[in-house]
């Protein structure tokens, strides 16, 4: 039987993301030991002549904690990008009024990518990844859609909600359009699948191995699965 675990966001956002007791364990686990090899390493540096080991400990674990914060700071900046390439991904999908094909929803990724680029508040390497992020969530909403366009729902349909109302026509020319969009992108988007640390503009998500369910209220990076420490889970 699986439970639902839904995150508490520690980085002031306002994202729901609280850690079970299972993860708690493991993050510290992991740190105790990153800890230990680094004062394992302070001594085998000096021959393991002299010096002492709780000295050696204090100093790996300030150096440790100095590594951790600054992988803190990147994350959020990663989330701080991809919540910005979400909403002018939304923004550009929202102003697709008639004619829409593949080529229409790769022009409004693209804007969404470009504008997130000229602001110049992101690296390259992080504007790519959740541009590849967004497609990624898109890729999955358009295909749990692909026989229901018609029943249009928030939860279902990711960012295309905001194509909620429009007409018959519409929709389905925006299920063709979809389409053949996933055809396009092929096996250059590797999608089925979620891993923890990926970033996702939200959801249920279930682990491949055990079941357990993480509920992202709002765009978050994935947590590994607080019962069974397993990285790997499908969308619900």
């Amino acid at each position: 039987m699986s439970t639902e675990t839904t995150q508490q966001d520690t980085t002031g956002s306002g994202t729901m993301r609280t850690r079970g007791k299972g993860e708690t364990t493991a993050l510290e686990e992991e740190r105790r030991r990153m800890i230990a090899t680094a004062a394992y390493l302070r001594a085998e540096g000096r021959g393991f002549v002299g010096g002492d080991a709780e000295a050696d400990w204090l100093a790996a674990e300030a150096e440790v904690e100095q590594r951790l914060a600054a992988h803190r700071q990147e994350k959020e900046r990663e989330l701080a990008a991809f919540r910005r390439m979400y909403k002018e991904a939304r923004r550009a999908l929202e102003d697709v009024r008639e004619k829409i094909s593949a080529e229409t929803i790769k022009d409004a990724l693209d804007k969404a990518s470009a504008t997130l680029r000229q602001a110049g508040e992101y690296s390259g390497e992080t504007v790519s990844k959740v541009t590849e992020a967004v497609k990624k969530d898109l890729a999955n909403a358009a295909e749990r859609l692909a026989p229901k366009w018609e029943a249009l729902s928030e939860d279902a349909a990711g960012l295309f909600a905001v194509w909620q109302g429009r007409s018959r026509a519409f929709l389905g020319g925006a299920a063709t359009a979809t389409g053949d969009w996933l055809r396009e992108l092929g096996s250059r988007l590797e999608h089925r699948s979620y891993r923890a640390g990926e970033l996702t503009g939200g959801g249920t998500f279930a682990c491949t191995q055990c079941g357990e369910r993480q509920l992202l209220a709002q765009p978050n990076h994935l947590a590994e699965c607080p019962k069974c420490q397993n990285n790997e889970f499908r969308r619900v």
